[in-house]
């Protein structure tokens, strides 16, 4: 099952570690297929409440409107991080931190600065401060996905700040790679500007300058209405599951997904087995299909595998064999019926 957990600081809030409850929705309007190929989103109760409440802002509206309609479909899980964990583990994951914020200083000392006396345990990567309690979030993060046997949502921020501790640890933390390899393969197919509307993510000070921005205003929130009620009826097809399938095949196959490079390939690779299926059924199933109505020529499900495979016909004898030629028909039907999914994310841009 393909489980994936929405990260942010209400996970840490669980724990002890932080105040705050809001998480990282960010991947709802930069990586929107993820609804497609997640089996289930997963969230801390008490956050999902939350969150539920917010609807002061414009990007709050719509990401209480999507985990409504998210619930509604099945498709959340509510996990009780409270009653998980023993009070000790914040202490121990905020000690986590500490202890791995001054690795970070030693090991990047031309990156990786003190952070302000202001902000508790702060450290500056680059341009960008993370405070204690944030990156203890991260570790909190992967720590309920682990034991929920699940993958984190991070956020470019989160993998920012990732990247240093991946000089660290990389096997503690390789596992989000997986969720890049759905999301860039089921990405080639969603209709452009099929997401909730970009105008809830948009700082209103960009908007300010944009002649369309009462426009945006008035239709933010049903078009991406229409937009999720459109992704979550693709859900419902028998092809995305088959599709989903595949990638889960080519990722059983790799063992390990550590780099970008290894995401490519299995895209690489799924774009190869559509077009091998298309093959099959568009130029050498047609014809096969046409001999298996024929009396005269005998069919039999080896020259069916002589196609899906690629090899080259096979001589049979010319003998009738009626009930042969429909057996070889039926194994026709159930390829076809096994790969629909070719032509359904080729439509999908369509829809």
């Amino acid at each position: 099952m393909n489980k994936v957990l929405i990260t942010g600081l209400g996970v840490a809030k669980d724990f002890g570690i932080c105040n705050a409850c809001n998480l990282n929705f960010s991947w709802l309007f930069n990586n929107p297929s993820t609804i497609l190929w997640a089996d289930k989103i997963c969230i801390p109760k008490t956050a999902f409440d939350a969150q539920i409440a917010q609807t002061d802002e414009k990007d709050e509206k719509v990401i209480s409107m999507f985990l409504k309609m998210a619930d509604a479909q099945g498709l959340i899980e509510k996990i009780d991080v409270l009653n998980m964990y023993q009070e000790r583990v914040g202490d121990e994951i905020y000690d986590k931190m500490l202890q791995d914020s001054q690795s970070l200083l030693r090991t990047f000392p031309e990156v990786v600065k003190k952070g302000s006396k202001g902000i508790p345990d702060e450290i500056i990567i680059g341009d960008e401060g993370y405070c204690g309690a944030w990156m203890s979030s991260v570790y909190a993060d992967i720590r309920v996905a682990k034991d929920i046997d699940a993958n984190c949502l991070f956020s470019k921020r989160e993998h920012n700040f990732l990247k240093y501790l991946y000089g660290l640890d990389l096997d503690r933390f390789g596992g989000s790679t997986i969720n890049h390899a759905y999301n860039e393969v089921f990405s080639l197919f969603m209709p452009e500007g099929l997401a909730v509307h970009n105008y809830a993510f948009i700082n209103e000070e960009r908007c300010d300058l944009c002649i369309h921005q009462q426009g945006c205003k008035d239709s933010y929130l049903s078009d991406s209405e229409q937009s999720l009620e459109k992704i979550f009826k693709w859900r419902e097809y028998d092809e995305l599951q088959q599709a989903k399938n595949e990638i889960d095949q080519i990722i059983s196959l790799k063992n390990e997904i550590s780099s970008q490079k290894d995401i490519n390939d299995i895209v690489k690779e799924f774009k190869e087995r559509q077009d091998q299926v298309n093959k099959n059924i568009n130029k050498r199933f047609p014809k096969i299909k046409r001999w298996t109505k024929m009396t005269t020529v005998l069919a039999t499900p080896i020259t069916v595998a002589a196609a899906i495979t690629g090899n080259a016909p096979l001589v049979i004898g010319s003998a009738v064999a009626t009930g042969l030629a429909q057996a070889a028909e039926g194994i026709l039907d159930i390829y076809k019926s096994k790969n629909n999914w070719v032509g359904f994310v080729n439509e999908m841009k369509n829809m």
